[in-house]
């Protein structure tokens, strides 16, 4: 599907919606980039406590670049 048809239209809607709910306005949803971080973290295993801190640390630094 090529970018520009991705956020528009009717098969686009439950995209942009939910951005939308979380306060982005359709400048944010059309024109910046969309980047997720998937975090396994856990309290149920020590194994994992690391990954709340490189997780916190990622979003402050993404924040930063907006």
């Amino acid at each position: 599907m090529p970018k520009k048809d991705y956020w528009n239209g009717n098969d686009a809607a439950h995209r942009r919606i939910m951005y939308k709910g979380a306060g982005y306005s359709d400048e944010d949803i059309r024109n910046k980039l969309h980047i997720g971080v998937a975090n396994t973290f856990t309290d149920a295993s020590p194994a994992t406590a690391h990954l709340r801190m490189l997780a916190g640390a990622l979003h402050g630094e993404l924040s930063l670049r907006q």
